[in-house]
């Protein structure tokens, strides 16, 4: 019928799970690398009791303004563009000097600098 599985993470599972091109998966999406620590680490806060439920929900919420957006939909062997935030209109970043000032309402991302220029998830 087409179904697949779906199952929760197991507790080794949980925060940053890995990364391409500066993008960072965390919990199953693809985030702005710089997303703060507060935000990755929320659930296993949660799960070690250093938080409470209210706070785990108002932080997982407030990764939406860090998430990458797709540009289209996956091709055939499963690979999607993803856009950043910025571009999108989720945040404000100061690479991408066009999308500062939207508001306070958006999420002011802030990348470390680096000798070599940004990231390629930044370009």
């Amino acid at each position: 019928m087409g179904y697949k599985p779906v199952y929760d993470y197991r507790a080794d599972q949980l925060g940053r799970q890995g990364g391409t091109q500066g993008a960072i998966l965390v919990e199953g999406r693809w985030y702005c690398p710089s997303m703060p620590e507060p935000l990755i680490t929320a659930t296993i806060d949660l799960h070690a009791e250093r938080i409470d439920r209210e706070t785990w929900v108002r932080l997982i919420a407030a990764r939406r303004g860090y998430r990458l957006m797709p540009k289209q939909n996956a091709d055939d062997e499963g690979y999607q563009r993803m856009m950043c935030p910025a571009d999108a209109g989720k945040a404000q970043c100061s690479i991408k000097q066009h999308t500062m000032g939207r508001g306070i309402h958006l999420p002011l991302i802030d990348p470390e600098p680096s000798p070599v220029g940004p990231l390629k998830v930044c370009r």
